[in-house]
């Protein structure tokens, strides 16, 4: 009623500053009619059904046509709250479907298509596009308590799995790019990884996932929406990459039980991260900074300390550099004082890994006198590398 009263306002005001005869008013908007448990508009002799009558029940084939109208379109919330519903049959002249228009179809279990359709398809019982790289509806009403997506899915649709409180557990495919907004609110999963190929994540995706306890979002991702996370009352951990730049307002509202982050990226990097409003339970959690996103622990893996990408997740580090014992980036006559002063038990910050260039277990004057070697030129011996560092056999010494 507010919508209404205040859409009139504004359109009364609009009319009083326009000078009569300045414009025709056009009226020739969709006309409804009603057929059965069908409610429906024609719009160039089509058919959409905007409502289904919420008494109906059981398995509910739609026609194709209606009075005379072929019906090629479903509604935006056509079918909203048509909770007594088992099963939906499509027929081949359909060739749109609105947004949420099975919301609320909570006795629902299937969604058959026919094979004639040139739009849309399903298998066992769960609506795609027709070449099935859209998952467009998960019906609410399977008691399954696990899916896994098709691998030809790169795309989730709006409010997909919504309201599937079965579902514990949802597998979702690499090769999925995209996530509509509420694709996954309110269903029962306790835990999800995000695939690296996804880059546009919606709004409200897991909003009131009451038993969601973590979350692991891939590296593609770059913005967390607004509302994600809000009302997941059992987040516990959640795992950040370091190409986001920015967490939009109540993304993580009354996730009370939030502990940790676990993020790729420096502490310097997460300062610049724009977070939005209402979001102190995410600000306020544990953040580990420099993580892995994909070792248990997470933990970077490297060959060894001069190895400069993880093996588990490709991320790309500073490698260090033998002989380079003040961790400055160069390797010259300061670290060659460092080493000394560290081996007369001088008070000094000196990288021990690095500063160990004879590379015996020990850190002590043959350690200072190669390295002298080295800077200087004495010898044969080559100039330390800029990518490693000085790793002499032990026969140069």
């Amino acid at each position: 009623m507010k919508k209404s009263l205040s859409f009139l306002l504004v359109f009364m005001l609009i009319i009083s500053a326009v000078p009569l005869g300045a414009f025709t008013l056009d009226v020739s908007a969709a006309t409804t009619y009603n057929s059965g448990v069908f409610t429906y508009t024609v719009t160039d002799n089509k058919a959409t059904i905007t409502k289904v009558d919420t008494i109906t029940g059981d398995d509910v084939t739609i026609p194709s046509t209606l009075d005379g109208y072929t019906v090629t379109g479903i509604g935006v919330s056509a079918f909203y709250d048509c909770n007594k519903i088992t099963s939906i049959t499509i027929p081949d002249s359909i060739t749109t479907i609105g947004e949420s228009a099975f919301d609320g179809c909570t006795g629902l279990t299937s969604i058959t298509v026919s094979s004639g359709n040139a739009n849309y398809s399903s298998i066992d019982g769960v609506l795609f596009n027709k070449d099935t790289t859209v998952l467009v509806q998960y019906p609410i009403g399977k008691t399954a308590t696990s899916y896994v997506i098709p691998d030809s899915v790169t795309g989730i649709g709006m409010g997909a799995f919504y309201g599937c409180t079965s579902l514990t557990e949802i597998n979702i495919s690499s090769n999925v790019e995209s996530i509509g907004d509420f694709a996954f609110s309110n269903t029962g999963i306790t835990s999800i990884n995000i695939p690296d190929n996804v880059t546009n994540m919606g709004n409200y995706t897991f909003n009131s996932c009451e038993s969601l306890a973590s979350i692991g979002i891939g590296s593609g991702v770059t913005s967390i929406g607004y509302y994600t996370f809000d009302g997941c009352k059992k987040l516990t951990s959640v795992i950040i990459p370091i190409g986001v730049t920015s967490v939009g307002n109540f993304a993580f509202r009354n996730c009370s039980a939030l502990k940790d982050v676990w993020y790729q990226g420096s502490e310097e990097a997460r300062s610049q991260i724009t977070i939005g409003g209402a979001n102190s339970y995410l600000t306020n959690a544990t953040w580990h900074y420099d993580t892995c996103l994909k070792a248990e622990g997470k933990v970077h893996i490297y060959d060894d300390d001069f190895d400069a990408t993880c093996n588990v997740c490709s991320a790309e580090r500073i490698a260090k550099k033998r002989g380079d014992a003040n961790g400055d980036g160069n390797i010259n006559n300061k670290d060659c004082a460092i080493i000394m002063q560290h081996i007369n038990n001088w008070n000094v910050e000196i990288d021990l890994v690095a500063a160990e260039v004879y590379i015996d277990g020990k850190i002590n004057n043959k350690d200072y006198v190669m390295l002298m070697r080295q800077i200087n030129g004495w010898g044969e011996e080559h100039a330390p590398s800029d990518d490693v560092g000085i790793q002499l056999p032990v026969d140069k010494w």
